[in-house]
């Protein structure tokens, strides 16, 4: 992660819903605490996780505040590696309660 953190205006595509702005704010591992977990996507790069996870998850643009780029590399992304090396696993995050 960067010395500060950044933040993204995207468009979330949900299904159903069509495009939406949605601005996220990268967190650290620390941060997470008290945060709700909406999901995790794999994909090339942060703005192709977004676009998955709008495809994904409910109300994904009215929820997600949070990303987390995990370092954390399981069998799913070593697999996406060998067709993609540079992809991520992202965590996206929502307030919690």
């Amino acid at each position: 992660m960067p010395d500060a953190p950044c933040s993204i205006d995207a468009i979330a595509i949900e299904r159903g819903l069509g495009a939406r702005r949605i601005a996220l704010e990268e967190i650290a591992a620390d941060e997470r605490e008290g945060k709700c977990l909406l999901g995790t996507a794999y994909g090339h790069d942060l703005l192709h996780c977004i676009y998955l996870a709008g495809n994904h998850c409910k109300e994904f643009s009215s929820r997600a505040r949070w990303y987390f780029i995990s370092g954390d590399v399981d069998d799913e992304l070593r697999e996406l590696r060998r067709s993609a090396p540079g992809a991520v696993r992202i965590e996206f995050y929502a307030a919690s309660g």
